[in-house]
């Protein structure tokens, strides 16, 4: 039952933040997507309800034009990089930026830009999602 609302809260907030996620580059890099897949994975899905939005910072501009169509989240006071939801029916999405210049994922930086989610890479985030993945990859047959 859990793992069922959690999956329509999920493809809700994929839907309400969807003027975002057209743009191109723009791609969901995390949540509990992996959990779904995985045996058990109710018991997980309460640790964090949220799903990571990674914005290329050469499209900044241009996200950030569209965030005026995002519709049911708003920018958290404390962290503008992470949007709550204005109702039960969604979930927390995290904006995380992303630079492909970068080669090392130990380097990051925060681009400066007031009013936009911040695009600062989080490095340690991504890098276990990344590793889950690959986990992932490896276990298929």
């Amino acid at each position: 039952m859990a793992r069922m609302a959690f999956r329509d809260q999920l493809l809700a907030t994929l839907r309400a933040v969807q003027p975002v996620l057209e743009v191109p580059g723009v791609m969901v890099v995390g949540s509990e997507l992996p959990n779904l897949i995985e045996p058990d994975a109710a018991a997980t899905l309460v640790v964090s309800k949220d799903v990571d939005i990674a914005v290329p910072v050469s499209v900044h501009a241009e996200v950030k034009s569209r965030l005026h169509l995002v519709r049911g989240l708003r920018p958290s006071a404390e962290e503008p990089s992470v949007w709550l939801p204005e109702s039960a029916g969604l979930i927390e999405v995290n904006f995380v930026g992303r630079d492909d210049t970068l080669v090392d994922p130990e380097d990051g930086y925060v681009l400066d830009d007031h009013g936009m989610p911040d695009p600062r890479p989080h490095r340690a985030r991504v890098a276990a999602v990344l590793r889950r993945l690959e986990e992932i990859d490896q276990e298929s047959p």
